[in-house]
């Protein structure tokens, strides 16, 4: 048998509950010397890759006192050893929960689930609780999350097989779609700042839009906001909400009245070519007609509402009557198109517009003092900006 005295560094096998490890104690007056020792592997696996030498700590420092005795002090007092379950990080140790194997911060490392990002686990790591192998003290991510698993969990925004309620407009971030990441974070890539959109069947009915009349000589304005009925001259019942002259029946004579957008940010638009489509019924009387305008200042004064014709679609067929500006004496959507009681889409450029921080539209009905109809209805508008060739 060998002295300890004579300053030789020994392995000592130590069987502790749950775990078996392989300590190196060596005493202070002994020379450098390194005793490879093998120990046998745990049950319970590690769900990280291993490497070769788990289990064996190399050249630690002496440690005073009997070997057999005190080999749990010289883990966990003076880093002499490994020990799994004395509550210290040591060696060749991921972790080390200690008695009960109840894990804090500091006994896991300082790291959590994402941080450790395990290889193992499929795809990109979003929450969990990392655990430790109380047998190997060695990270146990059998509790971590990641992007792929079927559940919406941990940091995720999104996962696949579950429904994306937000869109490019509820995100404030103008039209387009919106997809699930590989990380399962939300992906606005597809979103176009330069982007509006009123169906006018959410919030927006009649939401911050404005109604009015231009002079305070016409008729009181019959825009409102809603569902139409089936009245005989109108575009009959509609589950949708739209905007229309009167909803339930012919709109007023010598009428001259609007409703128009709150202000828009266009900012998202700069060097790029911006169209307005709007869908659209009518049924005008002879001598009445509807116009679009634009303002990007003041819009309380009359005066700073420019008037915007369509570039496709239907277009102002006739210069109508009407009882007062602007739509008196002026080009206007009438019934003389032949598209005249059909949803249809006019097209309009506002590309003079992109970078306003203020910009407004309007739609403008004018009447005369004679026939009535069925009036003007808008069921959608879209605002979208492409890139400048």
């Amino acid at each position: 048998m060998l002295d300890p005295r004579q300053g030789l560094a020994l392995g000592v096998a130590l069987l502790v509950p749950g775990c078996t490890q392989t300590i190196r104690v060596e005493e202070d007056d002994a020379p450098a010397a390194t005793v490879g020792m093998t120990t046998s592997q745990p049950t319970s696996g590690p769900s990280v890759p291993q490497d070769d030498t788990t289990g064996t700590v190399d050249n630690a420092e002496s440690s005073s006192g009997d070997q057999s005795s005190g080999a749990q002090s010289s883990s966990s007092s003076d880093g002499g050893g490994a020990l799994c379950g004395d509550g210290i990080i040591q060696g060749q140790e991921d972790c080390d929960c200690g008695e009960g194997n109840i894990c804090a911060e500091k006994e896991l490392g300082g790291i959590g689930c994402v941080a450790l990002d395990p290889p193992d686990l499929g795809g990109v790591v979003t929450g969990g609780v990392l655990l430790c192998n109380e047998s190997s003290c060695r990270y146990d991510t059998s509790s971590c999350f990641y992007c792929g698993d079927g559940y919406l969990n941990g940091n995720e925004t999104c996962e696949d097989g579950f429904e994306i309620e937000d869109t490019c407009t509820s995100l404030g971030i103008g039209l387009g779609e919106v997809s699930c990441g590989n990380d399962c974070q939300l992906d606005t890539s597809d979103c176009n700042a330069c982007g509006f959109i009123f169906d006018f069947d959410s919030g927006d009915c009649p939401g911050d839009w404005d109604t009015g009349r231009t002079t305070d000589a016409a008729a009181a304005t019959s825009w409102e906001c809603g569902v139409s009925n089936g009245f005989a001259d109108g575009p009959g019942f509609g589950a949708s909400r739209k905007w229309g002259t009167s909803l339930t029946g012919a709109y007023p004579g010598n009428e001259s009245g609007y409703f128009a957008s709150p202000a828009l940010d266009l900012g998202g638009c700069t060097d790029q070519s911006v169209t307005m489509r709007v869908t659209h019924w009518f049924n005008f009387g002879l001598g009445d007609g509807g116009i679009v305008q634009v303002a990007t200042a003041n819009p309380d004064d009359e005066s700073s509402w420019t008037t915007i014709e369509p570039v496709s679609g239907s277009f102002y067929s006739a210069t109508v009557a009407a009882s007062h500006p602007p739509v008196a004496g002026n080009p206007a959507f009438s019934t003389f198109d032949p598209a005249e009681q059909t949803w249809v889409d006019a097209v309009f450029d506002i590309t003079d517009y992109a970078g306003e921080d203020g910009f407004h539209f309007r739609f403008v009905f004018g009447s005369d003092a004679d026939e009535v109809s069925g009036g003007w209805y808008i069921d959608n508008v879209e605002i979208l900006g492409t890139p400048r060739e």
